[in-house]
């Protein structure tokens, strides 16, 4: 009976030894080591409009004169007419008044075509934004150059198509007072082929890595 209450009081002691040590592991020091990693991003601004708001249809009209029409509609040059018409590449500064540049690295290409009449154009004034031009070709060329370096990095907006910059074409066709210029309008009025001019502006706005 004696061993017996010894044996059992072992067991309590032991038993007791074992929860204690356990409830002090739970404070002694051990290694732990925690790392967290977070990133978020958003898409990159571009800036350049969809619509390229390049419209120059109204660089020439069907109306010759004040109240008359050409006669089968299409539009015509005469003297005594002149025209003009703006354009811009658009850009869609949407993002914020801070925000005025592409920010990526983009190429801006402008290509103007375009082709008038030898004889057409010797009666011609041409001008670009008012600075008058010496023929057709060479409105072509001012137009090209625009440009700029073509190559542009991020944050970085073209001189001539920056935020609300605009660009004039224009053209008159003085009304002749000499008798020579008289003949000249006149060849070109009753030729059997009437001279044509045609102008074509295209900008282009491409991302470049």
């Amino acid at each position: 009976m004696r061993k017996n209450k010894f044996f059992i009081a072992g067991l309590v002691t032991v038993f007791v030894a074992l929860v204690s040590l356990t409830l002090v592991s739970s404070t002694w020091a051990k290694y732990t080591s925690t790392a967290e990693g977070h990133d978020n991003a958003r898409v990159a601004y571009w800036g350049f409009g969809e619509s390229t708001e390049l419209s120059i249809d109204g660089l020439f009209t069907d109306v010759y004169a004040v109240g008359v029409d050409s006669a089968d509609g299409e539009d015509v040059v005469a003297p005594g007419t002149t025209g003009s018409a703006t354009f811009k590449f658009a850009f869609a500064k949407g993002q914020g008044d801070t925000i005025e540049a592409p920010e990526v690295d983009y190429t801006l290409k402008l290509e103007a075509t375009g082709s008038c009449a030898a004889d057409l154009d010797a009666r011609l004034v041409w001008k670009l934004d008012g600075v008058d031009c010496a023929d057709f070709d060479d409105l072509l060329a001012k137009l090209n150059a625009l440009d700029g370096d073509e190559t542009y990095e991020a944050g970085e907006l073209p001189e001539a198509f920056g935020v609300g910059k605009t660009h004039t074409i224009s053209w008159e066709w003085a009304f002749s007072v000499d008798a020579a210029g008289d003949v000249l309008d006149t060849t070109l009025g009753n030729a059997d082929a009437l001279a044509e001019v045609e102008i074509n502006i295209e900008v282009t706005a491409t991302q470049i890595q």
